[in-house]
Formats: C-alpha cells, sequence, structure tokens
C-alpha cells in the first residue's frame, strides 16, 4: 500500500511540472520564467491609435465609414472598413504591415520631436540616415540599429521621454483653447491636462477626461483641426463623479 501512495504521489508532481522523467530517473523540472514574463509586461506600452485615414487593405476613407472594424495585432490597433477587410488582413499581415509602417513614418516624421536618438543621445545623423522604427503605431528613430535592442528593454521609459519632448515641442503651436471632450475652456479647472494621442498634443481640462479621448481618439483629434472650438460638446462629462 505504501508504494501505491508513493507512486501516485509523484504521479502527481509529475503532473504538476514540478518533476521530470529522464532516463528512467525522477528529477527535479526546470523552473519556468514567469518573472521575466511579468517584466515584459509590465514595460510593455500599449498601443497607440490607429490615426492614418484609409482601410490599410482596401485603401477606403475610414471617415466615411460610421463603425469601422478594430482589432489587435501584435499589440497594435489596426482600422478597416469591414469585416472581410480585417479577415483578409489576418490571412496575411505581412503583405500589408510594409506599407502600414511606411504610412505612419510619413505621417509622423514632420512631427518628430527630437534631433538626438531617444536611447544614445546621439544626433540622429552623426551615423548616418537615421533608422525609422514603428513600436505600437508610434514613431521612434535611432541613430543605429543596435540602439533598437536597448529601446525594446524598457520601452515605457523611453516613450515617456518622447512624450514629454512632443509635448514641449507642440504646446507653443497649439491654438485650441478649450478641452475637445467637454468643450470647457481650458484653465477654468486649473492645469490643463496635457496628453500624447498617436504623437499628437491634445489639452484636457482635466484628467477625467482622459479615457473619453482615447476611445474615441480620431474624432476627438478632428476637432482639433478645425477652425473654432466647439464649445457645447460632451459637457456631460463632468456630470458624474
Amino acid at each position: 500500500m505504501y508504494h501505491v501512495r508513493l507512486f501516485a504521489t509523484l504521479m502527481t508532481l509529475t503532473a504538476a511540472g514540478l518533476f521530470t522523467v529522464s532516463s528512467g530517473t525522477l528529477q527535479a523540472a526546470e523552473p519556468h520564467e514567469h518573472a521575466d514574463h511579468a517584466v515584459t509586461h509590465e514595460k510593455a506600452v500599449p498601443s497607440a491609435p490607429y490615426l492614418l485615414p484609409n482601410d490599410p487593405v482596401t485603401d477606403h476613407a475610414l471617415a466615411e465609414v460610421e463603425h469601422p472594424v478594430a482589432i489587435h495585432y501584435e499589440g497594435r490597433e489596426l482600422r478597416f472598413a469591414s469585416q472581410a477587410s480585417a479577415d483578409k488582413f489576418n490571412a496575411d499581415p505581412q503583405a500589408y504591415l510594409p506599407a502600414i509602417d511606411a504610412g505612419m513614418i510619413k505621417d509622423q516624421g514632420p512631427r518628430y520631436p527630437l534631433a538626438t536618438c531617444l536611447v544614445s543621445g546621439e544626433s540622429l545623423t552623426e551615423m548616418g540616415k537615421p533608422v525609422d522604427f514603428i513600436y505600437n503605431n508610434r514613431l521612434i528613430r535611432f541613430c543605429c540599429k543596435h540602439c533598437k535592442g536597448d529601446f525594446l528593454k524598457d520601452p515605457s521609459k523611453f516613450i515617456a521621454k518622447l512624450d514629454a519632448a512632443a509635448i514641449e515641442k507642440q504646446k507653443a503651436d497649439y491654438t485650441a483653447t478649450t478641452c475637445p471632450v467637454s468643450g470647457e475652456k481650458l484653465g477654468e479647472m486649473g492645469k490643463p491636462a496635457d496628453r500624447i494621442v498617436g504623437d499628437h498634443l491634445v489639452r484636457l481640462c482635466c484628467p477625467h477626461c482622459e479615457n473619453k479621448l482615447r476611445s474615441n481618439a480620431s474624432a476627438y483629434l478632428g476637432k482639433l483641426s478645425t477652425p473654432k472650438d466647439d464649445h457645447h460638446q460632451d459637457h456631460g462629462t463632468h456630470s458624474t463623479p
């Protein structure tokens, strides 16, 4: 009976992954590196919104679609004019990703706020042409390809630096005087809350407007591009605590 119980216990431990059997010998299993995965997930940065104007498969204007289809591919948000278009992308992502990246580089390049490498601090032209890299829909520029690996070890640290530089560069030319979410005049609720959406500066009347801003980024950024502020939008945002 003792041997039966011992065998049952060993089988339970083996099934749980605590021991392995090799060449007839019971051995302690190698520990799974959950800690490494936890660190990676903790440092990951949420995707910036997909702000290109067209469906990356059909080139259909997304502004003409009432409910674009949003998916996430390897952490990146992508938007399509229809589910059929999203399915076509999912069937062969590599057929479309290079063009998506090229479109984002072309769009964000003129607004890029730094003349130095985000990682090394060296001039972006010190070692020749800068290396452009799209990380979760955000343009990152390196002085050389070797800096990409260091960036990926802690993206959140470097994205925070990029956001701060973008806010500083765009603030001087920011013309909107009201919050695009609530319509409240900036400054009436204290210091405006500066946020980067995609690579665009958006100034909010308070931090409470951020979730609503990010839930429909394209619509609110579109309001900022109009010549006049809308003073009658989303006043209900602050109606609930």
